[in-house]
């Protein structure tokens, strides 16, 4: 995009998830993963680009999804999986968009997504993985949808 008066120019890139049924949920993370590893290579979450728009139909159950699912990823490789309380991360997003993950089904497949995801971007976590997340912080039917 060129602003002709201000001669600022600024690349814009879309990505489609197209498989993803309107309040379900994709079958397995593999895939889902896939499309926010090639996101995460475009450099299109990166900060210094400024911030990325993230929307599905209502803006909050597949782009929450997304959203929490990267995010946890995120703090996972920073700071360890010890650090990160998928839960408590997600209650803090709901303070600037509520209603983020509109159904059990899409909190499961975070939570399923961000197990998966730390197994394949960090396998130095995966000793026990499954366990540590849902001993750590409880299992997701726990927490209100």
């Amino acid at each position: 995009i060129f602003d002709m008066e201000s001669g600022e120019s600024r690349e814009v890139v879309q990505f489609h998830y197209t498989t993803w049924p309107d309040f379900g949920v994709p079958s397995s993370p593999v895939a889902f993963l896939e499309f926010l590893k090639k996101v995460r290579c475009s450099g299109a979450l990166n900060s210094d680009v400024g911030p990325a728009v993230v929307h599905c139909s209502a803006g909050i159950g597949r782009s929450g999804t997304f959203c929490l699912v990267d995010s946890c990823l995120v703090i996972i490789e920073r700071e360890g999986l010890e650090s990160v309380n998928i839960q408590q991360i997600l209650l803090e997003m709901r303070k600037d968009r509520m209603g983020l993950i509109q159904t059990p089904d899409q909190l499961r497949f975070s939570y399923q997504a961000i197990i998966e995801g730390a197994k394949r971007f960090h396998p130095d976590f995966c000793v026990n993985i499954f366990n540590a997340v849902y001993q750590i912080h409880g299992k997701e039917r726990d927490m209100e949808i």
